[in-house]
């Protein structure tokens, strides 16, 4: 058995662009954010779930209109499963975005706890950041209910640092995923695989500043149980 997985994160949409003198130009790049976001959902028809590993949203503070583009995008793809865990800047709070609307039957939000999702091909495993600052380390509290099953996994955390939810290594090659959907790091990784765990950051997918060129993109998966190859798109 194979999934097609489309893997995205930290999209940040309602990024201010602060920084641009002409307030035209801040509105055109956060369009340019949605166009980029469609080119996903286009991307992602074909797939049987899409992942978007944190940082959907810059902060706490979501406008109407991007909530609504958002809940249209979506129903274009509602055949397909999508699974989102929020990061450091939209976690998961008590008055959050995500406590309070809902982005469409298909759409599955984690919790700030660890949670299963059981489908009739995977286990999704996945969980949010409860606070911006999450020194939480959240990956050894996850315990693989079905071994035989595809297991999956969505989540932001940082593997190069000390906050945001540290990763070790070890903990992935001990984690018995078969795929790790990471999100935070804003430089795409590449497919890498610890231990028999698979995992990438697929990094941001519109760069946004001059910190953040080069090319940009998503990874196009396709994942069975113990092994994975991927495709920067």
């Amino acid at each position: 058995m194979e999934l097609k997985l489309i893997h995205t994160a930290d999209i940040h949409f309602d990024t201010p662009f602060s920084g641009l003198s002409e307030t035209n130009k801040a509105n055109i790049r956060r369009q340019d954010l949605r166009t980029t976001f469609s080119k996903i959902i286009s991307l992602s028809q074909d797939a049987d779930m899409l992942f978007i590993s944190g940082d959907l949203f810059d902060g706490a503070a979501v406008s109407r209109t991007t909530l609504e583009f958002l809940q249209r995008e979506f129903e274009k793809i509602k055949h397909v499963k999508v699974f989102i865990a929020a990061g450091n800047h939209d976690f998961f709070g008590p008055d959050s975005t995500y406590a309070s609307f809902s982005f469409g039957e298909n759409v599955h939000v984690f919790g700030t706890e660890p949670e299963l999702v059981e489908t009739e091909v995977a286990d999704v495993y996945g969980v949010s950041f409860q606070s911006a600052n999450e020194h939480r380390t959240l990956l050894p509290r996850f315990s693989v209910k079905h071994p035989d099953k595809i297991n999956l996994l969505v989540m932001h955390g940082n593997l190069a640092g000390e906050a945001y939810n540290p990763i070790k290594l070890q903990d992935l090659a001990d984690s018995g995923m078969d795929y790790a959907a990471l999100g935070h790091i804003h430089a795409a990784s590449g497919l890498k695989e610890s231990g028999g765990c698979f995992y990438a950051y697929p990094g941001c997918p519109e760069g946004r500043g001059f910190d953040e060129t080069g090319e940009k993109g998503v990874l196009a998966l396709t994942v069975c149980k113990g092994c994975a190859k991927a495709q920067f798109v």
